[in-house]
């Protein structure tokens, strides 16, 4: 019983210096401030593009459906 009775003395006594010791519950609030940003944002629309392409004869198809290509790709790009 008089260890529940220091348990609790000492449990009230840490809530009264926690919270300053006029035994009031500290106020946290945080003022409130509001900021606007502005910025300009550029976009870079170049790009690099590099095609690596398999020369052995067993691509040829391929190789020319890649360059019948190109120039669709071209006109697609430059319409971004």
């Amino acid at each position: 019983m008089v260890r529940l009775l220091l348990s609790l003395i000492f449990v009230f006594c840490l809530f009264e210096v926690g919270c300053g010791g006029n035994g009031a519950l500290a106020s946290f609030d945080v003022d409130q401030t509001t900021q606007t940003f502005v910025q300009k944002i550029l976009y870079n629309n170049k790009v690099d593009i590099i095609f690596i392409v398999d020369n052995s004869s067993s691509m040829q198809q391929h190789q020319n459906s890649l360059s019948q290509q190109i120039p669709a790709l071209v006109a697609a790009l430059q319409g971004l």
